[in-house]
Formats: C-alpha cells, structure tokens, sequence
C-alpha cells in the first residue's frame, strides 16, 4: 500500500508528481526541510503507487518542467481532472500479484485450447481493436513527423536542446558469418525458449 500525491511549493503554478509508502504527513516532513512551503493538493491511496505515479506521469508528461523530472507546468482543475481519470485507471489496474502472474503465463506453453468468447471478451476485443488502430495511427504520425525533422537536421549533431540525432558506433553480430565459419559454436550458443505472442485476431498484421 502506498500513496501518489500532487503537492506545491514556493511557486504555485508547478505540481510536484511522486509516490511515498509512508504517510503522506511524513513525507511532507521530508519536502519541507529542501522546501519549507511546500503542501500537497491532492493524494491518492492505492496498492500500486507505481502504477499509478506512472499514469499520472504520462498524462501529464507535455506540461513537464524542464530539466525535472517531477516537475510539471500544471494548475489545480487540471490536477483534478487528472486524479480522476487515475482513479477510472485504477479501478481496473492488475494489482501487483496479477501482473506477475501475467509474466509467469508469458512462460509457459499454451495447450492449444481455444476458450469460447462470451460479451464481456467481446466487448474487450472491441474496446483493444479501438485502441490498437488509434495507436498505430499515432505510431504512423510520429514517424512522418521524426522523418521532417531529421531532414532539417541533415548531418548536424541534432538541434540544441530539443532533438539529437547523432552517429553512434554499433556493433552487431555477423550470424551468417558465425554460422558458416563457425558451424559447432553458432550450434552451441542456440537456446530454444517458448515465446507466447498475443495477437488480436481482427485480420491485420502485426
């Protein structure tokens, strides 16, 4: 069980976004003695403060102080509209020993059975399927828009302060090469592992 909180300091157009397992009491006492006026505005108890400090993070990751990393641009209406879309996330977060049963199954060998679908599985492909395509929507605009900037950038390092595109030394592993010379060692480093994909089954390629 821990905490998420959005608290303020000195100056009161900045939110502080950040989790505590103490008492949100205590850990005022620990803001303060760096920021001697700073209070909380809104706290939110809950058994997966990461998840939940993550959510509230994300939502807000364009209004982010520069420089900070829990620092954001934010008033108090957009505070609480946003810790009551937290608590809409949250009434259906996997709790922490469900997400690490969800890692175990990832593991294991699927038996080949397929479960028949009753409304609420359809009603959740639906819902998946919504937000696959607005996903990939915004996979595709962010590209076209990366491709813009890179041409503005040319051969440059990147433009100061805002994007870096800047060479790299890589170094890859010639497989063919390894398999062709050296047949008994490619032979000995292979490992076979069972991988279980999850895939919408709505026609599209993944």
């Amino acid at each position: 069980m821990g905490y998420v909180y959005a608290g303020q300091g000195e100056n009161t157009n900045q939110f502080k976004i950040g989790r505590t397992s103490d008492e949100p009491r205590k850990r005022r006492a620990q803001h303060r003695t760096s920021n001697p006026q700073f209070s909380y505005y809104r706290t939110y108890k809950t058994t997966h403060p990461c998840a939940a400090e993550k959510f509230l993070k994300k939502l807000f990751a364009e209004k982010r102080v520069p420089n900070t990393k829990e620092w954001f641009n934010i008033g108090c209406e957009e505070i609480d509209s946003g810790f009551l879309a937290l608590d809409v996330y949250m009434q259906t977060h996997l709790s922490i020993a469900q997400e690490k049963e969800v890692k175990s199954l990832a593991k294991q060998m699927s038996d080949g059975v397929f479960l028949t679908p009753d409304d609420s599985h359809r009603e959740l492909f639906h819902f998946c399927r919504k937000l696959k395509n607005e996903i990939e929507i915004r996979k595709l605009e962010y590209e076209h828009w990366k491709d813009q900037l890179k041409l503005q950038i040319g051969c440059h390092d990147g433009i100061e302060g805002l994007f870096q595109w800047k060479s790299q030394p890589q170094h890859d592993l010639d497989e063919d090469k390894l398999k062709s010379e050296y047949p008994e060692v490619w032979e000995a480093c292979q490992e076979e592992i069972s991988v279980r994909k999850f895939y919408l089954l709505d026609g599209d390629e993944e």
